[in-house]
């Protein structure tokens, strides 16, 4: 059996324990609260940044749509050009206009194309 003294002890260590026990809980739950909210902030960070990137990925379509009808529209008025002047107008000169154009839109299509095949992490 144990002394008065010695039970004495024994329940102030118990209730020092119970105490940290306590203690330890909250700061658990704390911790797992804070948890919960980075990863709660982290789903709404990505979101954001995607609906940034899709955004920024339409608008630079659209910037390189808009510059690929201005060469496809040059490459047409030189052709119409080339076809009504015929041979002895300077026909060689619109041609080379028309092949650069066409050239041209191939490369930003194949560029376009690498781009989206490897995009940048």
């Amino acid at each position: 059996m144990y002394t008065p003294d010695e039970m004495n002890a024994l329940i102030v260590e118990n209730e020092a324990l119970s105490a940290r026990v306590a203690t330890l809980t909250a700061e658990r739950d704390a911790l797992l609260a804070r948890a919960e909210a980075a990863e709660q902030a982290i789903v709404d960070v990505r979101a954001g940044y995607r609906h940034i990137i899709y955004a920024l990925r339409g608008t630079i379509v659209g910037t390189l749509t808009g510059r690929m009808t201005r060469m496809l529209q040059t490459s047409l008025d030189a052709a119409r050009a080339l076809k009504d002047a015929g041979p002895s107008s300077g026909a060689p000169s619109r041609a080379n206009v028309i092949i650069e154009r066409v050239e041209d839109v191939m490369k930003m299509l194949a560029d376009l194309v690498e781009a989206e095949r490897n995009p940048a992490t």
